[in-house]
């Protein structure tokens, strides 16, 4: 996932490929689809579902591996933003969605892709999303991919 978003993702955004949220999601599921390879998901029975209803709600983009008695199991969920506002509450409202989808009885790994396009203070390569008690609540269970994009400046591109 790390070189999707650091590489791939970072790419289409320079090439201006992305327009928010919609294009970013399709972007991220090409690349992906790309990366894995036909000849993997053929062998894991796994496939892509954009919009998947997930625990109730409907998530962007998930990874999902079908057994035989048509049960689909989630193995990663993802969930995206992109946005070029300086509000964040339509971001944590992502974050808290995701954030109560983790429990101890899965193994499914969780994914934030956020692009935020506005001026931010503390934009360092430990920006983050959650707060210390979300992230050791989630530790090894999220991982945060992170655009942050300041006008006349080169976006960092975060996985934390």
């Amino acid at each position: 996932m790390q070189t999707i978003w650091q590489e791939d993702i970072k790419e289409d955004f320079n090439m201006k490929r992305l327009y928010r949220e919609g294009s970013l999601q399709s972007s991220f599921y090409y690349h992906l689809r790309r990366r894995i390879g036909d000849t993997t998901l053929n062998y894991y029975n796994a496939f892509l579902y954009t919009e998947f209803r997930y625990k109730g709600k409907r998530v962007d983009l998930a990874l999902v591996i079908r057994y035989d008695d048509d049960q689909f199991v989630p193995v990663a969920i993802f969930e995206f933003k992109y946005l070029a506002i300086v509000s964040d509450a339509l971001f944590m409202r992502d974050v808290e969605k995701v954030l109560d989808f983790i429990d101890s009885t899965d193994e499914c790994i969780y994914y934030l892709g956020f692009i935020q396009e506005a001026e931010y203070s503390d934009m360092t390569d430990n920006f983050s999303w959650l707060t210390q008690e979300q992230a050791d609540m989630c530790k090894g269970r999220l991982v945060e991919l992170t655009g942050l994009s300041k006008p006349n400046e080169e976006a960092m591109w975060i996985v934390r």
